[in-house]
């Protein structure tokens, strides 16, 4: 169950969440785009 859900907590910790040492952004908000 847990491998199954993964994906889905990956893609909202890297996408969604805030994080407070970028200054409330998501991590992916770092990644150049290109």
């Amino acid at each position: 169950k847990r491998a199954a859900n993964l994906p889905i907590w990956t893609h909202h910790y890297n996408y969604s969440r805030p994080h407070t040492a970028l200054g409330r952004k998501p991590p992916a908000s770092k990644l150049e785009r290109g």
